[in-house]
Formats: C-alpha cells, structure tokens, sequence
C-alpha cells in the first residue's frame, strides 16, 4: 500500500497564498499601513495552516508506527475515531500528553497563536457578515498582524478586512510552524524518523525581512501608507 501525506500540501498552499498576498501589497490599489495590506488570500491561507496542522498531527500519531514504536502509550486506550474528532486545540493538549507525556502550556506561545488562529478559521468559515469584531482581533491589531483602522479612508473599515491581511498570511504560516516543529521536539529521538518527524522540513517562517524587500523592490518605501 503507497502512504501519501497531505499536511505539506496545505503549508505549501499558505506560502503561495503569501505570495499571491505580496502582489496585492506592492500594488497601486492596495489598502496598506507599511508591510501591511488588505488581501483576499487571507481567508483560505487561514483555512490552510489550521489544516496543515490537524493533518500533520493526524500523520505523525495516527499515520506513522507510533503504535508500534510507542506501545504503552495511555493514547491506544482511547478509542481512536474519537480522538481525531476532538476540537484540534483539545487535540493539542491532549494527543501529546498521552503520546509523549509532554504537553504545550495554554498560556504560552505557540499554543496562543494556535489557539487564535484556530479561533480565527472557525470564524471565516461560519462568517455570517457580523458586525461585532471578535475579541482576539485587538490582540492581532496591537501586534500589527491584523490592520489598525486605516487613517487616510473614511469610515470604519469592517473586521474581516482588518483580519484578512498580508502580515495574517505570514503569521499564519509562521504559527503553524512553530507549532509543527514543536510537536517534532516532543517525539523521543529514535521514533522521529519512524513517526513521520522529517515531514516538519516542509514547514518553515517568513521573516519581516521579505515583505519590507518586497516592496523595497518595486521602489516602495516599506514605512509609507497607500492610499
């Protein structure tokens, strides 16, 4: 039987959405606070990364040998369909605790960032045109991931295009890498290559550095505004 994987498909699909994301930014049109712009490649890179997530995480525990490798682990008690039904931030808690006993802290990075953009992809595929930001919005904002109100256009601009921005995008890759990478350090060293471990080479950040050349490129200065 082929064993086909899927996970870096979907963060493959986060980096093109990205690039797609910098052709709006440089753009003449583009709603932009300096390395940062309005993009409709936000929502679906959104929807991406939760799934390279989930899918990785499905490979390495349940696609792999790990039962094989990780006989007594607590997580063979439980019955399998059930798990991977789980809401993917109880996923994250519980799959590795089980597997690894090791566990990511809800209060600290990267499970915040997850846990948001977890948040995040629930909201856009259950959008329903709500006029009430969601609160994890101001966060993203003070972090200059999601845009501030834009100072030169009149009117509130809506939530969903202050969260479906350009710097979204590379957050959104760079949390699902993160995260990725710190599922791979959980696994014992002599079960990472039986576990699947090397798929988290295909996941890796995007600096500031390449929006900021970007536009540098096309004669843009990275701290201006547009329009």
């Amino acid at each position: 039987m082929t064993t086909a994987t899927l996970s870096q498909d979907f963060i493959a699909n986060v980096r093109l959405l990205y690039q797609k994301s910098l052709e709006e930014l440089a753009a003449k049109s583009a709603i932009r606070i300096g390395i940062n712009a309005h993009t409709k490649y936000a929502a679906p890179a959104i929807v991406s990364a939760v799934a390279s997530v989930e899918t990785f995480l499905n490979e390495v525990t349940f696609g792999s040998n790990a039962r094989l490798i990780l006989p007594n682990s607590p997580l063979w008690v439980l019955e399998q369909k059930w798990v991977q039904e789980l809401d993917l931030g109880a996923k994250l808690v519980i799959v590795p605790y089980l597997l690894f006993g090791s566990w990511f802290a809800r209060d600290a990075q990267p499970y915040q960032d997850m846990s948001i953009l977890i948040k995040a992809r629930n909201d856009l595929v259950h959008y329903k045109m709500a006029s009430n930001p969601p609160r994890y919005l101001k966060h993203l904002i003070e972090r200059n991931i999601a845009l501030s109100p834009h100072p030169t256009l009149p009117g509130e601009m809506a939530w969903i295009h202050q969260l479906c921005s350009s710097e979204v995008v590379r957050w959104a890759n760079n949390t699902a890498t993160k995260l990725v990478h710190a599922i791979v350090q959980f696994m014992p060293n002599n079960a990472r290559d039986y576990m699947f471990g090397q798929l988290a080479a295909n996941y890796f950040e995007i600096s500031e550095d390449v929006p900021k050349e970007h536009l540098l490129k096309v004669g843009i200065d990275p701290q201006s505004t547009n329009p």
